[in-house]
């Protein structure tokens, strides 16, 4: 009985492991191939800044001014933008063209800002007591920044 077992168990042990051989095998073949197509194809970095302190509506007033503009333009812009999204903004930008630079798609000098989205992210509620025993609410609002660059030409 116990030899039914062993014999079973060696049978399920050599599938297993030639199942494993094959997946890695399959496994190296696609990512290796779809990395490379990916950066041919899509020719842009993104960079992301989740929940940024600002409201997306005075941040999209911000990301309005640099869109479509090249890299260097962008950031001299936001330099001198006196709103508090403006910074934040610029750090996504550098950080998208250090990702571009570091994929081996272009230097920082012939990139531009090819998309630039603002969503919603979550909201705080804060409450603030009043007169007569009430409260009234409050939303802290946050966003999402996402920039794209890509080459200039």
């Amino acid at each position: 009985m116990p030899e039914k077992k062993t014999a079973k168990a060696e049978e399920k042990k050599g599938k297993l492991e030639t199942a494993k051989k094959s997946a890695v095998r399959s496994k190296k073949a696609t990512t290796s191939g779809s990395k490379k197509a990916v950066v041919a194809k899509t020719g842009s970095a993104r960079a992301f800044l989740k929940d940024a302190p600002v409201s997306p509506q005075k941040a999209r007033l911000v990301a309005n001014l640099v869109r479509g503009k090249r890299v260097a333009e962008a950031l001299s812009v936001l330099t001198f933008t006196t709103k508090k999204s403006a910074p934040l903004i610029a750090k996504v930008i550098t950080s998208a063209a250090a990702n571009a630079e570091n994929k081996g798609l272009t230097p920082k000098e012939s990139l531009k800002v090819s998309r630039i989205l603002v969503d919603e992210g979550i909201k705080y509620r804060r409450y603030r007591s009043v007169s007569r025993g009430r409260i009234y609410g409050r939303l802290k609002r946050r966003s999402h920044i996402l920039v794209e660059v890509s080459s200039d030409k």
